[in-house]
């Protein structure tokens, strides 16, 4: 075998190794099991199991087809049997408060420009 030969098979085995040992590194960052994780996708409504990379959701199903995906780096988050949802994006609420305050009737300034507009509505919420 003449030395081109040779080095063109050892270029050959080392990409077929690259190859193989790059498929290897494809994984997720973090699963979510272990509980009912809602999707709101009507086609699938719920699941048991989600994986993460890079901040997005990239698998969605059983248990068992997510972690197929794990690589000795994933975190592993055990939902403990609770009720996964998707975020909602709030930047400062107080939920009470926010529940008490739609009780409430707006007669401010900013809301009515006269002081018959302020008795209409007092009117209209006593009714």
């Amino acid at each position: 075998m003449t030395t081109s030969k040779i080095l063109e098979y050892i270029e050959i085995r080392e990409i077929f190794l690259l190859l193989i040992l790059s498929s290897n590194l494809y994984g997720v960052d973090t699963i979510f099991l272990g509980g009912n994780i809602l999707t709101m996708d009507d086609e699938l409504p719920s699941a048991r199991a989600v994986a993460v990379e890079r901040g997005r959701i990239v698998s969605i199903g059983s248990e068992k087809d997510v972690l197929k995906l794990r690589r000795h780096w994933t975190q592993i988050i055990d939902i403990r049997g609770g009720t996964l949802m998707p975020g909602f994006i709030e930047a400062h609420c107080h939920p009470i408060a926010g529940a008490m305050l739609s009780q409430l009737v707006d007669v401010s300034g900013f809301t009515h420009g006269s002081r018959s507009d302020v008795l209409d509505t007092i009117r209209d919420a006593v009714s």
